[in-house]
């Protein structure tokens, strides 16, 4: 809920020291703390929309359909599954981060993919 707030207030253009205060955090480096581990950004990268990030992406197959991975530098920034995974949530992503660069990848997301999905049991 936190998160979710402080993201609220970034996008309503909010610096990020009143983000960080009115979303009851104890200051910035908390904001900051939070962003990077929840969304994989910094509040500022968060607020303008990605300006200066590189986002890289791929489509995996999963028990569940296929799903879309986007990951930063930092690690993932967005996942999501359903029957149109390749238009609808390419296009989120894109809106979402409309400032950054979008960059197909594969073999960037290929890991990240292997390691959220390599927990799943085997029905016998």
């Amino acid at each position: 809920m936190t998160a979710n707030h402080a993201k609220k207030l970034l996008s309503e253009s909010r610096d990020v020291l009143s983000a960080a205060y009115e979303s009851g955090l104890s200051g910035p480096s908390r904001l900051h703390d939070l962003m990077i581990t929840v969304e994989a950004v910094t509040p500022g990268e968060f607020k303008s929309g990605g300006a200066g990030l590189k986002i890289h992406f791929g489509f995996h197959q999963t028990r569940f359909g296929e799903c879309l991975i986007a990951v930063t530098k930092r690690g993932l920034c967005h996942f999501a599954f359903g029957r149109r995974v390749k238009s609808k949530s390419l296009e989120a992503l894109t809106e979402k981060w409309f400032q950054a660069s979008v960059i197909k990848s594969q073999s960037k997301t290929k890991n990240i993919a292997a390691n959220c999905l390599q927990n799943q049991r085997e029905d016998k």
